[in-house]
């Protein structure tokens, strides 16, 4: 996995982080999806892990992926089969977002 550090206004905060590769994990952490920017090859595995004590969710927009409510240390994960860009919220707090671009 190759990550791709953005400075940001802020200080170049994690959540502007972009990470490249097959298989990615993406940390839930202080209400946000970090990388906040995934790019994948069509096949590649997305996971999702929450490290806060509050429970959040992944729900994608046009396509039918959600997530159980996450808690602490619970994993979620999903294959991306179809290039494509894929945008997602936390239903529990939607201000958290993220996208994963899927390559051909």
């Amino acid at each position: 996995m190759q990550l791709i550090h953005a400075q940001s206004g802020s200080g170049g905060l994690e959540d502007e982080t972009c990470a490249v590769g097959d298989t990615i994990e993406i940390g839930i952490v202080a209400f946000t999806f970090r990388p906040r920017l995934v790019v994948v090859n069509a096949g590649a595995r997305v996971g999702w892990i929450n490290h806060d004590e509050i429970p959040y969710a992944v729900r994608f927009g046009r396509v039918r992926i959600k997530s159980p409510v996450l808690l602490r240390d619970d994993r979620f994960s999903h294959r991306f089969t179809e290039p494509g860009t894929y945008d997602y919220i936390c239903p529990v707090d939607p201000s958290m977002c993220g996208t994963i671009i899927v390559t051909g």
